[in-house]
C-alpha cells in the first residue's frame, strides 16, 4: 500500500477522498498523510516553486492531485488536493492558425495512462460546443465566465442530458 503526503485542504471534502478508498492519517502543518488503495500509485512533479502529486488508480487513471506552491520571495503559499471528476468541461486554447483567442469549449472524459501524465487533463473529447474568440475568465472559485459562458452552458446541457451525474467525483469510473 502506497503512502503519500497530501496538501490541505482536501476538495471537495475529506469524505470524498475516503469514499474513493484513500485512508487519511495524521495532519502535519498543511499536509495530511494518506494510504492509497491496493494497486494505486502516485507520481511527484517538482517545479521551481511548486510540487504536484498525481494519484493514479489501479487502471493507471489520474483520480486526484495535490499541489503545494511556495514562493518564498513572494511570501506566498497555496496548497490544495482535489479529486478529479470522470467528465470535465475544458476550454482548450487552439491557436492553430497563430491567431490569439481561438478557444474551443469541450466536454471530455478523463482517462490518461500512468505513463503519459501530460495527457491527464484532456484525453477523450466527447462533445464540442464549438470555438469562441473570447478568452475564458475565472472567478475566485475557479468557475468559468465571460462571453464563452454560452459555450460552457451548451456543454453543461449536453453533459446533464447524457451523463446526469457527471459532476459527481465518484460517478462513471467503473
Amino acid at each position: 500500500m502506497a503512502t503519500v503526503q497530501l496538501a490541505l485542504p482536501l476538495k471537495p471534502s475529506n469524505e470524498v477522498f475516503q469514499r474513493i478508498g484513500i485512508k487519511l492519517g495524521k495532519v502535519s502543518g498543511n499536509k495530511i498523510s494518506a494510504n492509497l488503495p491496493k494497486g494505486w500509485n502516485y507520481r511527484k512533479v517538482k517545479g521551481n516553486v511548486s510540487t504536484e502529486t498525481v494519484i493514479y488508480d489501479e487502471k493507471g487513471r489520474a483520480r486526484a492531485h495535490s499541489s503545494l506552491v511556495f514562493a518564498k520571495y513572494l511570501d506566498y503559499v497555496k496548497s490544495e488536493s482535489r479529486v478529479y471528476r470522470r467528465y470535465s468541461i475544458q476550454v482548450i486554447n487552439r491557436h492553430d492558425n497563430h491567431k490569439d483567442g481561438d478557444y474551443e469549449v469541450v466536454l471530455c472524459k478523463i482517462e490518461p495512462s500512468f505513463e503519459n501524465q501530460a495527457s491527464r487533463l484532456i484525453d477523450d473529447i466527447i462533445f464540442s460546443a464549438g470555438r469562441t474568440r473570447i478568452e475564458p475568465v475565472y472567478d475566485t472559485n475557479n468557475h468559468m465566465y465571460s462571453a464563452s459562458h454560452h459555450a460552457v452552458r451548451v456543454c453543461m446541457e449536453y453533459a446533464n442530458a447524457n451523463f446526469p451525474d457527471w459532476q459527481n467525483t465518484e460517478a462513471y469510473w467503473d
